[in-house]
């Protein structure tokens, strides 16, 4: 049973969908999410980074732990024992699923075997140290976009699309699948981006902009090979300067078609880590972390990574510092800038060790790639709190998990 209860504003409806993740993550024959809203004299919320699975996570990964402590089952078992192969909502069978290599990936990466079966029962320096650990999803998404491919005298490839890259490596992964299907350099490859008057690249949110890009990329290199009458770039740059032409060009669009009545489309990941606890002082430090995810083909695997460090960072400060408080009389946030607003910095953040599992995903779009730059954020929470948990015997269920909490 899963509720959740949220606000909005009297000028416009935003409600947090934390319940519609619950359905994807375990085999439950007896099911029940509820969501509840009310509306306040606040401003209205709006999406922040896993809107709905992030916090929803939270909830489930928390409970999940929970309960594998009642049932004395350890809980990657737990999670190994009820995970299900179909969407219980949509009643699909998920394409491309490595949810369980995930979990027994990073347990044998973090060591998990050695984990003390007791709380309170593992100490250094001093300090009390726990494990924790927990899973990780987010939907993947696909939208339509549309790349115009020019192949120039010069010997270079320009790719034209209005997408932006907001610094998750966009220009990266097009340059990458262009120069793979042209057979180029990536060095030979230019992608323009980012200006509306281009061909319209798709939206850069809910994880779908690879996923969405890379698709039509990839048929508008094959596009203009077809109007070249060649099979490489090479081919078509030599016809190019024979025929007197500055330009070979064509333009090709990429959508969802009818998969989505077929297979449940998902990215599944677990995440790993170790907390201290100095309890003189309430200080609390994440040593150690390992995040293993299941997300299709890895287009690049640098630029993927660090989108999963990204995320965990930013979930260890949704775990252990940032807070949103309002100002009960006039409902206005009480902080309100980057100087009263408390996040991470270098020194709060451990290394972050990442691997991907899993075959690419040819059933969800010919690149078989899903996203990746949300689902690291889920999760990681729940995991820090579960830490905790076996660190000190506390179970603390809000957030941000302050000092105070832990006294």
């Amino acid at each position: 049973d899963h509720g959740v209860k949220s606000c909005t504003s009297p000028v416009e409806i935003f409600t947090e969908p934390c319940t519609g993740i619950t359905p994807a993550m375990y085999a439950a024959p007896n099911l029940r999410t509820r969501q509840e809203l009310a509306v306040m004299n606040v401003g209205t919320p709006t999406f922040m980074r896993a809107p709905g699975e992030n916090p929803g996570l939270w909830a489930l990964e928390s409970a999940m732990d929970e309960l594998a402590w009642e049932l004395k089952i350890d809980p990657v078992e737990l999670r190994l024992k009820n995970e299900t192969k179909e969407h219980q909502r949509q009643g699909l069978p998920f394409s491309a699923k490595d949810f369980g290599e995930c979990l027994r990936l990073g347990a044998e990466q973090f060591g998990w075997q050695d984990r003390p079966k007791q709380v309170r029962s593992l100490t250094r320096d001093g300090k009390l140290i726990g494990w924790g650990m927990a899973a990780s999803t987010f939907p993947a998404l696909r939208g339509s976009a549309t790349v115009t491919v020019r192949l120039l005298v010069d010997g270079t490839a320009h790719i034209l699309t209005s997408g932006n890259d907001m610094g998750t490596g966009a220009y990266t992964i097009v340059a990458g699948t262009a120069a793979e299907v042209l057979g180029l350099a990536v060095e030979q490859v230019r992608v323009e981006m980012g200006d509306s008057l281009l061909p319209n690249g798709g939206m850069a949110g809910g994880s779908q902009m690879t996923a969405t890009l890379v698709p039509a990329v990839m048929a508008a290199c094959e596009e203009v090979l077809q109007t070249a009458k060649a099979k490489t770039a090479q081919e078509a740059f030599a016809t190019l300067h024979q025929s007197g032409q500055a330009a070979f060009e064509a333009t090709a669009s990429s959508a969802a078609g009818e998969e989505g009545k077929k297979w449940a489309f998902q990215s599944w990941g677990a995440h790993f880590c170790e907390v201290s606890v100095d309890e003189d002082i309430a200080r609390l430090r994440v040593n150690r972390w390992v995040s293993v995810m299941n997300i299709g083909r890895v287009m690049n695997a640098k630029t993927a990574a660090s989108q999963i460090r990204g995320a965990v960072i930013m979930g260890i400060g949704h775990a252990l510092m940032e807070a949103c408080d309002l100002d009960p009389n006039i409902g206005y946030p009480v902080v309100y800038d980057l100087a009263t607003y408390n996040y991470p910095s270098h020194a709060d953040i451990p290394r972050i060790q990442v691997t991907f599992v899993g075959e690419p995903d040819y059933n969800f779009n010919p690149a078989g790639v899903r996203g990746v730059g949300e689902i690291g954020i889920t999760g990681v929470s729940a995991a820090i709190a579960n830490a905790i948990y076996h660190a000190t015997g506390k179970r603390i269920r809000d957030l941000p998990i302050t000092p105070d909490k832990l006294l």
